[in-house]
């Protein structure tokens, strides 16, 4: 009689076993059939943004973009492939959350007629040595409607003061004094080398003068050195006196 009740426990505890493995590898094939069909859904080489950090997803992961030579061209092919018909380089940053993130490009290098970023040239996937404080972080718009903000031909400053020099700005600052620049009054120019913006007459702490950005500060009106100066900060200006 035990041997009989050995030989069922055996019989039972080897049904068991088989059946643990078949719903083992039920499960298995589950997940891989869920990740597979996941991936269907993104495919190798498709971009988007976090919070304006660039992201391209490749060999199933997502990663960012490198800043080494990135410029508002390389931004622009970017944003047109998401949908958009312009943009921006805002700059560089460290990847938010305490999350490190792999860089897959590198030395992105657009000609800008290019319907892809990936189309344009660049170190290779995954090839890069760039810190993680390097991640590329891009503005896209709709600009049909906007007013057209940007940089001049230099102007003749004449005799006022060259008060900012070394200007640079990410593009989101409110007035332009809020950009990095070197101290009040701190320059190498001559008055020959003064900024020219279009966008308008203005009023306030930052004027144009036929066209000249000019800058009050302790009781002078001033200039502004073309040393650094871009569109993203005529772009800064031109919000501070009231244009979108």
């Amino acid at each position: 009689m035990a041997l009989l009740w050995v030989m069922k426990f055996q019989v039972a505890q080897a049904r068991y076993g088989k059946a643990m493995w078949h719903a083992k590898e039920l499960k298995v094939n589950w997940r891989t059939a869920n990740m597979a069909k996941t991936k269907e859904h993104i495919q190798d080489e498709h971009i988007r943004t976090v919070s304006g950090i660039l992201e391209v997803f490749y060999n199933g992961i997502w990663g960012t973009v490198c800043d080494d030579n990135f410029d508002d061209i390389d931004a622009r092919v970017a944003c047109k492939e998401l949908g958009y018909n312009d943009g921006y380089f805002v700059g560089s940053q460290e990847y938010r959350y305490n999350v490190k993130r792999t860089i897959w490009l590198d030395n992105v290098d657009c000609l800008g007629n290019e319907d892809k970023l990936v189309h344009c040239t660049h170190a290779g996937w995954g090839v890069e040595n760039c810190s993680p404080y390097e991640h590329v972080k891009i503005k896209c718009n709709n600009a049909d409607e906007e007013m057209e903000m940007v940089l001049e031909n230099t102007k003749t400053g004449g005799n006022l003061k060259v008060w900012l020099s070394n200007v640079r700005c990410y593009g989101g600052e409110n007035k332009l004094t809020d950009c990095s620049h070197s101290d009040w009054g701190s320059h190498h120019c001559s008055h020959d080398k003064v900024v020219g913006i279009r966008c308008g007459e203005g009023q306030g702490d930052v004027r144009i003068n036929s066209g000249r950005l000019e800058i009050y500060y302790n009781g002078t009106w001033g200039t502004v050195c073309n040393a650094s100066i871009g569109d993203e900060e005529a772009t800064v200006a031109c919000r501070q006196l009231g244009y979108k």
